[in-house]
Order: structure tokens, then C-alpha cells, then sequence
């Protein structure tokens, strides 16, 4: 059996002086030791684990940080569509382990729940134990605790949805692909769904360095089950009103 492969991506940098990366006393011989962030691969033949997903461009400006290259384009770079990754392995919470969860939403993400407990409890009161923590990151770690809601986006597609479109079903994550079985225009169909309040994020568009079948992204997780509902419903007249328009 083959062995594992270990791949360590460099993907941002802080140029500070050693006193920043220690909580004691700086010395009086302080230099300078810069910060280097990475995110890790790990595959063994067609299995791919990620683990971290570094920090997002707005947090990383946020903080002063200087980005190389997006962590999307260091994956790629060596070949992993996060796109189709299954796992993600976040160490802990961090704004530089856990950002960018948004680019998997096939993933199913592995997370010590201490560290979850950790994140969302009373210790966060504390400014100087929270600083380390973006809450955005914290809150989409926590919808995808709830991504059991695909499974009633699934059967609402299906329902409303199955003369136009195809569900993938994700094995986790917190959108579904549907892939139109129908020519309808993908991106009139996103922005017309946009303008009914409706977020999609067009397929074809997510993967444009490789054919894709055209349809689209749908999130789930941020949404209660009625919402759901009147969402999938809303899309429905949406597909019918281009269908209708259609040559």
C-alpha cells in the first residue's frame, strides 16, 4: 500500500519581531522573526485531507497579514480542487486554521468539540482570549453542525425542483450542487435568482479552469426549514419564467 504524502503550503507571511510570537517579556536582544502561514495536504493515491484552511483575504487584511497567494490557488497549484475534497481537519478556531471554510462544500469537517465548546462559551467574554478568533469563522463551524438541513433541501428540490435540475447530494458541507437537466442559461438563471433574494453561486463560473457541468450552488445551513421552503419555491417560478422565455 502506498504511504501517505505530506504537502505543507506557504500562503501568507507577517514580517514582526520575535517579542510578537511569545507571550513573555520581549528580550532586550529582540530581532526580527517573521510568521509564516501554511495550510497542509495530505493524500495517499485519490484520498486528499486538508487540514486548516488558513486565513480569508479580509482577515488576513484585517490583521495586517501579507498574502502570497489565496489558499484556493495554493490547493490547485498542486493539483486538489477544493471543490471536491471530502474531509477537512481544523486543528483548532484560530482565524488562520479556520477561514475560508466556504470553498468545501463538499467536506465533512473534523473538529474536537472541545475546542467548539471552547469557541462559543464564556471564555470568548475575555477580549484578549477572543483576539485570536474571527466570529465569522465560529458561526460557519457552527451551521455546519446543522447541515442536516441538506437532507430537507434535497427532498425540497426533488418536490419543486425536478423538471429543471439534478441534486448532488454532498457528503457534508454547507451547499448542494444542482446540475440543470434542462438549457437554461446558467448565469441568467443565478441572476435572476439573486434579484428574487435568492443566493446561488453559478457552477460553470466556480470552475472555470475545467469543464463543469452548468447549474448551481445552494447553501443550506444558515437557513431554517421554512426558509428553506420558500426559498426552493421562489427558485421553481424562477426556472419556470426562464423556461418559458427560452427559444
Amino acid at each position: 500500500m502506498a504511504g501517505w504524502e505530506v504537502f505543507a503550503l506557504r500562503y501568507a507571511v507577517h514580517e514582526r519581531r520575535a517579542f510578537e510570537n511569545f507571550i513573555r517579556a520581549p528580550d532586550p536582544h529582540d530581532a526580527p522573526m517573521p510568521m509564516d502561514y501554511f495550510v497542509w495536504v495530505v493524500r495517499r493515491g485519490g484520498r486528499v485531507v486538508v487540514v486548516d484552511t488558513g486565513f480569508t483575504p479580509e482577515g488576513g487584511a484585517k490583521r495586517g497579514r501579507t498574502l502570497i497567494r489565496p489558499v484556493e490557488a495554493a490547493l490547485r497549484q498542486l493539483g486538489v480542487d477544493p471543490w471536491a475534497v471530502e474531509d477537512v481537519v481544523i486543528t483548532h478556531l484560530h482565524y488562520d486554521h479556520a477561514g475560508n471554510l466556504d470553498l468545501f462544500p463538499q467536506a465533512r469537517f473534523h473538529l474536537q468539540e472541545a475546542e467548539m465548546g471552547f469557541a462559543t462559551g464564556r471564555h470568548m467574554c475575555q477580549a484578549c482570549i477572543r483576539y485570536p478568533f474571527d466570529v465569522e469563522d465560529v458561526v460557519r463551524m457552527v451551521r455546519a453542525v446543522y447541515a442536516e438541513r441538506r437532507d430537507i433541501l434535497v427532498q425540497l428540490v426533488r418536490q419543486h425542483l425536478a423538471d429543471f435540475v439534478e441534486p448532488r447530494v454532498p457528503v457534508g458541507g454547507m451547499q448542494m450542487p444542482c446540475v440543470f437537466i434542462r438549457d437554461i442559461p446558467e448565469s441568467r438563471a443565478v441572476e435572476s435568482a439573486q434579484r428574487a433574494g435568492i443566493d446561488l453561486l453559478g457552477l460553470t463560473a466556480l470552475h472555470a479552469s475545467r469543464r463543469h457541468k452548468a447549474g448551481f450552488l445552494m447553501g443550506f445551513a444558515a437557513y431554517a426549514p421554512h426558509e428553506l421552503e420558500i426559498a426552493v419555491k421562489k427558485l421553481a417560478s424562477v426556472l419556470h419564467a426562464l423556461c418559458r422565455r427560452s427559444p
